[in-house]
């Protein structure tokens, strides 16, 4: 009872942890009733198991295909390899690397491509005048984009363009 006084002016939106285990157990109670046998109760509830696993399984694969006209062959490749929520940034990154970016950048050691961006402040997507080093070897960048979301940034589309690469955009597989 004195968790109630301190819960009472808690926001839950109706999605507490009592609401959570009573729809459960509520689907259960549709499944099993008093009247059945202990054997017809545990097989009630291993089929609603294993009919949960199935759905959840079948959600977590499920294809998900992107179909935006902005995406060219490469970005719509992509599109049906990730999310959509994941698409989004790749995208802003890959139409900043094709279109308006200009970078400057060397090779000091092989393998090891330093670029810096020489746009105005207003035309840049990362800060102006930061110098990353992109590794071909992974293409890997050290910018924040790439290393917190692991995600392509638009250096590494950059450095593949420019060493003509077969494609931008590198391919998993």
């Amino acid at each position: 009872m004195w968790c109630f006084f301190e819960r009472q002016n808690a926001v839950t939106l109706g999605k507490n942890t009592n609401n959570r285990i009573e729809a459960t157990w509520r689907k259960l109670t549709e499944l099993v009733n008093g009247f059945m046998g202990v054997d017809e109760c545990i097989a009630a509830i291993m089929c609603h198991q294993a009919q949960a696993e199935r759905e959840y399984m079948e959600a977590l694969y499920s294809l998900s295909v992107v179909h935006n006209p902005k995406y060219d062959r490469e970005m719509q490749f992509l599109s049906n390899m990730v999310s959509e929520h994941a698409c989004e940034p790749i995208y802003d990154q890959y139409d900043y690397a094709l279109m308006r970016a200009n970078f400057s950048f060397y090779e000091p050691v092989p393998d090891i491509v330093l670029i810096q961006n020489v746009c105005d402040e207003g035309n840049a997507l990362d800060e102006p005048r930061s110098e990353y080093s992109v590794t071909k070897r992974n293409w890997s960048c050290s910018c924040l984009f790439m290393t917190s979301r692991l995600f392509p940034c638009c250096h590494v589309f950059v450095c593949r363009k420019a060493l003509i690469c077969d494609n931008i955009i590198q391919r998993c597989c």
